[in-house]
């Protein structure tokens, strides 16, 4: 029996003929790929089938990165869209400042509150996008509660100092006038003329009438003797 010989090159295995076919797989889908591309945006559906069903490993990142530039990203966060939002927050009453475009700390915290209001916890960062904007323009009344600073208070939806808009309480025989009070409605009493002595009365003097049994009343007359 003949002994193997050590130095004898090692028989490889014939290649099978499946790399064949994955290469011949992986050149089409390579041609669909460059087809869709081509045709922009509007072939985002079928790019994302072709990657769920993609055969050819080496080409599944070129697939994300077509689906990444055919994805459309949607504006967000965007001057004008702050300034419309904002415009819309001052309106529902959530909303101080003023409609500058600035997504500023005022602004965020004023989208915060909104939402509060309508019972919505944002999970991540708030983004003002086309969707709140139009969420917060079906809005017809007031959302948030009118809240005033230190010294103000709300009237008719607006605050005005706290010191305006208080009754006047008018004291009893008062006069408005600063100059006159304390004086009460003097001059609005009748003057009292002074009063005058009652004249004395007259008096009469009684004598007895000579020779006669009755008396009788005789009038005296200051300075006349008899």
């Amino acid at each position: 029996m003949a002994e193997a010989n050590p130095k004898a090159p090692l028989q490889r295995p014939s290649t099978p003929r499946v790399n064949d076919e994955q290469e011949a797989a992986c050149r089409s889908e390579e041609d669909r790929l460059r087809s869709l591309q081509a045709e922009g945006a509007s072939a985002i559906n079928d790019l994302k089938t072709l990657g769920q069903n993609l055969t050819c490993e080496r080409l599944r990142s070129v697939v994300i990165a077509a689906l990444d530039r055919a994805n459309p990203v949607p504006n967000v966060d965007t001057p004008e869209q702050v300034r419309s939002a904002q415009g819309q927050l001052i309106r529902l009453g959530c909303f101080t400042g003023t409609a500058d475009g600035r997504l500023d700390a005022a602004t965020i915290a004023a989208i915060q509150l909104y939402l509060d209001k309508q019972g919505i916890n944002p999970s991540g960062d708030v983004h003002i996008t086309d969707d709140l904007i139009a969420a917060l323009t079906k809005h017809s009344a007031r959302v948030c509660p009118l809240v005033c600073p230190p010294g103000k208070v709300a009237d008719r939806g607006q605050c005005i100092d706290s010191t305006k808009g208080k009754p006047t309480i008018a004291r009893p025989g008062g006069n408005d006038n600063p100059t006159r009070r304390g004086r009460g409605n003097q001059t609005d009493r009748p003057a009292q003329q002074p009063s005058q002595p009652n004249p004395p009365p007259r008096t009469t003097e009684q004598r007895p009438a000579g020779g006669g049994g009755g008396a009788a009343h005789i009038g005296v007359t200051p300075g006349v003797g008899f």
